[in-house]
């Protein structure tokens, strides 16, 4: 999804994919980024050269792309080029064009020939990493997400946003962003990464501990083993954060009002990243959703926790207990992607790289040409996937070929087809 460096790790998965997790109540969202050999986040990549927009442009030719990140009512898609396309809602100027017209339902290149190395986007905000280290972040900023210093009046609560692009600082050293509901995470530093937060901090988000809010990027201090494991990958939601060792250790952090930390009879809110001692297996791979998360082990099992009450858990039920906080083996089957979206959930079948979804579909995101909820996985088509993204109530997925599919809420022009109709089955966008 959001390839930002090459880490010594198990080889078991080869294919490259980005979930994103997003709020399913009007305010929420959150994506992450990864390493080549993850196989889930909380959010993927995107970039693009190129004209068109929502405005009746010459329609652009997107595929064949590299990754794919599905914000809340927004996407991006990023080419092997680092070329970046962007589309979909823009009420706060989330698309990067410098203005405000909504929707944007075509894709538009992201900062015009600009080349791009990772991308994550969240509620109502994006960050993107360029070929040259650097940060930048646009669109809402009214909780100092975008981590600009003077941005975000924490005072007043006074909402600001920037239609395009701005640099975080410098630095030149930063390798992977994770963006949540208004809140934004990041790893930096080539020799010895650290952990660094930034934005709304009301849940313990940020991992600072405390709920103090910081307008700019701000180091998480974690003990380091002996063993001196590096961050590999994050995935953000709502107001909580994922990360993810070198070790297969996966550290949780924010809101637990679901589960969604993964942690038995613990607090509410947790202020620092703790260890997942319950996920009893090492992990390649994590997902965030807007309160259910997910990690596929290094044996290839999928493992599912947080809220479960549309059936976004997998586990064939919903309703009592809405909220699993303890991490679940999903079945026997073997997996080499997931994503997490509001209240559903994505993943590929290692075998046969055949799809399934479960979980909420009230606007056709399962793809299964209903708007009928799926409480246990189920297989879509036969096509064969590389990637996976989920958004709010969206979904998008890269075949083996690159070429991007798209489905399921587009009243915000999220699925980039040139419409705001709705999709219930994969349809490719050109």
């Amino acid at each position: 999804m959001n390839e930002s460096r090459d880490i010594d790790l198990p080889k078991r998965l080869t294919l490259v994919t980005l979930a994103v997790g997003l709020s399913a109540c009007g305010g929420g969202g959150g994506s992450g980024s990864g390493t080549p050999t993850g196989s889930a986040s909380g959010g993927t990549g995107g970039s693009g050269s190129g004209s068109g927009s929502g405005g009746g442009t010459t329609p652009i030719t997107v595929s064949p792309v590299k990754t794919v990140v599905a914000g809340n009512n927004l996407t991006l898609a990023l080419k092997a080029t680092g070329s970046t396309y962007i589309w979909g809602e823009n009420t706060w100027g989330q698309t990067a064009n410098g203005n405000l017209t909504t929707p944007q339902p075509s894709p538009m290149a992201l900062a015009g020939t600009a080349t791009w190395k990772s991308v994550a986007t969240g509620g109502y905000h994006s960050l993107g990493i360029k070929s040259d280290g650097t940060l930048w972040s646009w669109g809402l900023d009214d909780k100092g997400q975008l981590g600009n210093a003077t941005s975000g009046n924490f005072s007043t609560g006074q909402p600001k946003f920037f239609p395009t692009p701005q640099a975080v600082g410098v630095a030149k050293d930063w390798l992977v962003v994770s963006a949540g509901d208004g809140h934004s995470v990041g790893i930096k530093g080539t020799t010895a990464p650290v952990l660094m937060a930034w934005g709304q901090n009301t849940s313990g988000q940020l991992g600072l501990g405390n709920m103090n809010p910081v307008n700019q990027p701000t180091q998480i201090v974690v003990a380091v083993p002996s063993s001196k494991p590096l961050w590999t990958s994050l995935a953000c939601s709502a107001s909580y954060s994922l990360a993810l060792r070198s070790d297969g250790i996966v550290f949780a952090w924010g809101d637990n009002t679901n589960g969604q930390l993964g942690q038995l009879g613990g607090s509410i809110q947790i202020t620092t990243p703790t260890a997942i001692t319950l996920l009893t297996v090492l992990v390649l791979g994590i997902a965030a959703g807007t309160n259910h998360a997910a990690a596929i082990g290094q044996d290839n099992t999928l493992w599912m926790w947080g809220s479960n009450g549309s059936g976004q858990l997998g586990l064939g039920a919903s309703g009592t207990p809405t909220n699993y906080p303890f991490p679940s083996q999903l079945g026997t089957d073997l997996w080499v992607a997931v994503a997490c979206g509001g209240a559903h959930t994505m993943a590929i079948h290692l075998t046969d790289q055949t799809l399934w979804t479960w979980g909420s579909n009230s606007d056709g995101q399962l793809g299964d040409g209903t708007t009928t909820d799926v409480l246990a996985p189920k297989q879509i088509g036969t096509g064969r996937w590389v990637a996976v993204a989920a958004g709010k109530s969206h979904s998008m997925a890269i075949d083996t070929n690159g070429n991007l599919w798209a489905w399921g809420r587009n009243a915000e022009g999220q699925l980039g087809n040139g419409s705001t109709t709705a999709l219930l089955v994969p349809t490719q966008i050109p």
